[in-house]
């Protein structure tokens, strides 16, 4: 025969909710984190491989950042659909979304304002569960030294992974 402790159950008034400031700064914390990831990538990236197809990443909740390839570092570039390429990772990042199993997703991809633009610069979309989404452009130069990331500029914009009510469902 088993003993057990039981406590009553906590009431709605019990149950301590996160503030709006709470959840602010989680979400700044936690983006952050996954954009520190995703720019060390793509340095990475960058100085071994010179180019790459558009990629995803995931933040798992245990905190671990997995990555989302339709075209793996390295593989020739010849003949690949950008867009076609872009259009996967977010489908990918979207179906995770839907299924609850990641709290943010990163989409990097390289963008050049036209096509004879000598910018090098890197676009990457940031979104949180909950529908927190903004995307972060920032122009690189590559050196002798590696790549260097100079400071970008952020606008919001209307989730694409995490969709229209914040979870990545289009309900």
């Amino acid at each position: 025969m088993a003993v057990g402790l039981s406590q009553p159950a906590l009431s709605a008034e019990e149950i301590q909710q996160p503030t709006p400031e709470q959840i602010a700064t989680e979400i700044r914390a936690n983006t952050q984190y996954l954009l520190q990831h995703v720019t060390n990538k793509t340095k990475g990236i960058i100085e071994n491989h010179d180019d790459f197809a558009p990629f995803g990443a995931a933040l798992m909740p245990d905190g671990s950042v997995r990555y989302v390839w339709a075209v793996p570092p390295g593989e020739p570039l010849i003949g690949v659909n950008g867009q076609l390429v872009l259009n996967s990772v977010r489908k990918a990042l979207t179906m995770q979304a839907q299924q609850g199993r990641i709290l943010g997703s990163a989409v990097v991809y390289d963008y050049k304002p036209s096509k004879d633009s000598t910018t090098e610069q890197v676009n990457i979309e940031l979104e949180y569960l909950g529908g927190h989404a903004e995307v972060v452009a920032s122009e690189y130069t590559v050196s002798s030294n590696g790549v260097t990331f100079h400071e970008g500029a952020v606008k919001k914009y209307a989730p694409i992974v995490f969709g229209q009510n914040g979870t990545g469902s289009s309900q």
